[in-house]
């Protein structure tokens, strides 16, 4: 059917509107309120902006507001007096581009845009110019959001590394956004030759290791003082028990170190004051952040106002942790706290509109850590900020009772979120990017530290290590042998070579105390390579594995089922018969 009486005119954007008239046969049919429009450019028609009232016959005027104005006119009632104006449409606009992305495999990527344009836009995001769908990928990953401005990739492997850009389409036309290079890297194999050391210290009733960097390990050693009972002192370890140094100062009665960057080990001492009591002088304690450097010297800062404070961790310029007072009703007060070098320059970042707030963890500009909302029912938050106190980003998942951050490292945040149970949760910068890492069936799980793609923590009271989401999560504990229960792992270090490090604490049962342990993973060709020299396979693994198989050593239950029998035999040859790849 044809279009008589309408009206045509350029619009100020250069393209032709073809404005209402009337439908099929002349005299006939009925009179449009629609708008068609012709971009010269592509020979292309689309619908416009439709009138509000339908006519023909009508005047019509492009004026200098860049309206076109439609004047009078005839339709099926009659006529009308009326006028409207009708802007031309325009083509989508993005306000927000996608950004680049590099994350470590088995993370969530968050990609979004923002669009904006007249009438309807459709969205549809593309991978190296390919258009994506909701659904599995088949390289594990699944995507959701490719039609809206929202674009997540959960489980994202190195097959969804890319160029992803959004075409947005509307009446005008079609834009195409810049595009964002994503990167997925993958974090290293977990399955070399495994081993356990306890580091606890023979004078103590009992231990943790809580950080780990090439071969240093820190962490604190209970044991008494001739003041004190059951005091914590602050060690070092070079890999081995016998290494292990207490490095509490001369004048103090203890503290913890709770981490290590470099030269530079983080944590609290007992730093001795001067108190009144008893209408006399005596020495107190109070609890206050310090610094160690790798030979045990110790320096330490001050907050003013705050009566105790911790550093929790450092990157060896800046050094993160929690400021704290009380009131004289018992109240305690918590601040986000920082602190740089060369001289503890100080910097309060606890953010308003939050109760208290404290931090635990420090990865290139960002701080992690902890916000309580508001009073009278204050609830924990996972947060993050940049440097300020107005930088603060809360991300807290969404259905979570209580969530926070311990640990975080090359772009990666851990931590543990309440739902019914504690579970392990990590993110890659936003609240967008949540993975939970709870293993299936798990009653409980709790993840401490990150990098490289790795995270460590426990499960069901045993160490686990994970490799980015629930389905890799690896259990440590075995690696520890019979005599030890509830271990957990604190911190995690991968060095150059490949060889993974990670410290935590067990139950020693037979000894009945809590042990200081490192697990030590070499890089090896795959399972059957048992002993030296790593990376081939020959007699010295076969007997190596018979040894272990027979003193049913952990690391000999090839399938990980708490027994040692025929299939852990096969398993191993067959292991061994694929050689190294």
């Amino acid at each position: 059917m044809g279009v008589s009486s309408a009206r045509a005119i350029v619009g100020a954007d250069g393209k032709i509107y073809l404005v209402g008239g009337r439908d099929g046969p002349i005299a006939a049919g009925a009179t449009r309120n629609e708008v068609l429009v012709y971009n010269p450019s592509t020979n292309e028609w689309s619908p416009g902006p439709s009138l509000n009232i339908a006519r023909q016959d009508f005047g019509i005027v492009l004026a200098n507001d860049e309206y076109i104005y439609a004047i009078g006119g005839v339709n099926d009632t009659g006529g009308t007096n009326t006028v409207e104006r009708i802007h031309p449409t325009s083509c989508p606009v993005f306000n927000r581009q996608p950004q680049d992305v590099t994350q470590w495999g088995g993370s969530t990527v968050a990609l979004d845009v923002e669009v904006v344009g007249e009438g309807s836009i459709s969205i549809q995001w593309q991978r190296d110019g390919v258009d994506l769908v909701d659904g599995p990928t088949g390289a594990g990953s699944t995507i959701m959001g490719a039609t809206t401005p929202s674009l997540r990739i959960t489980n994202a492997q190195a097959q969804d590394s890319g160029a992803y850009r959004v075409v947005a389409s509307n009446g005008c036309g079609t834009t195409v956004s810049n595009s964002s290079q994503v990167v997925l890297q993958s974090p290293p194999d977990l399955s070399g030759h495994w081993t356990v050391t306890s580091l606890h210290p023979s004078y103590a009733d009992s231990s943790t290791a809580y950080d780990v960097e090439g071969d240093v390990q820190v962490g604190v050693a209970v044991f008494d003082n001739p003041e004190y009972n059951a005091i914590e002192h602050p060690i070092i370890w070079h890999g081995s028990a016998a290494s292990a140094m207490n490095v509490t100062p001369a004048d103090s009665q203890g503290g913890v170190i709770n981490a290590i960057s470099g030269n530079s080990l983080v944590g609290w001492w007992w730093m001795p004051m001067q108190c009144y009591n008893g209408h006399q002088y005596v020495t107190c304690y109070y609890r206050r952040a310090c610094k160690w450097d790798l030979n045990g010297n110790h320096s330490y800062p001050t907050a003013s106002g705050w009566e105790y404070h911790l550093m929790a961790d450092t990157d060896g310029s800046w050094h993160v942790g929690t400021v704290s007072t009380d009131d004289s009703v018992g109240n305690v007060y918590h601040h986000a706290y920082m602190w740089r070098e060369p001289n503890f320059a100080p910097l309060d970042l606890h953010p308003s509109g939050y109760s208290t707030s404290g931090l635990t963890a420090i990865d290139g500009n960002h701080q992690y850590g902890w916000v309580n909302t508001a009073y009278p029912a204050p609830v924990p938050h996972a947060a993050m900020w940049s440097g300020t106190r107005e930088s603060v980003v809360d991300l807290h998942p969404v259905g979570a009772s209580r969530s926070g951050i311990s640990g975080a490292g090359d772009g990666q945040q851990v931590g543990s979120i309440n739902w019914t149970d504690r579970q392990a949760v990590m993110w890659s910068g936003s609240r967008e990017t949540f993975v939970n890492l709870h293993p299936p069936g798990a009653s409980g799980s709790v993840a401490n530290a990150c990098t490289h793609g790795l995270q460590v923590g426990a499960a069901d009271g045993s160490a686990h290590i994970w490799r980015g989401n629930a389905s890799t999560a690896f259990d440590l504990g075995v690696f520890a042998g019979p005599d030890y229960i509830g271990t957990v792992a604190y911190g995690i270090d991968v060095a150059p070579d490949g060889t993974i490090s990670v410290v935590g604490s067990g139950i020693n049962e037979v000894a009945g105390r809590q042990e200081a342990l490192l697990w030590r993973m070499t890089p090896s060709c795959g399972p059957a390579d048992f002993a030296e020299p790593f990376g081939t396979l020959d007699f010295f693994d076969v007997a190596e594995f018979l040894a272990l198989f027979s003193a049913q050593d952990p690391t000999a239950d090839m399938n990980h089922d708490g027994a040692w029998d025929f299939f852990d035999v096969a398993q191993f040859l067959s292991a061994f018969a694929a050689g190294c790849p």
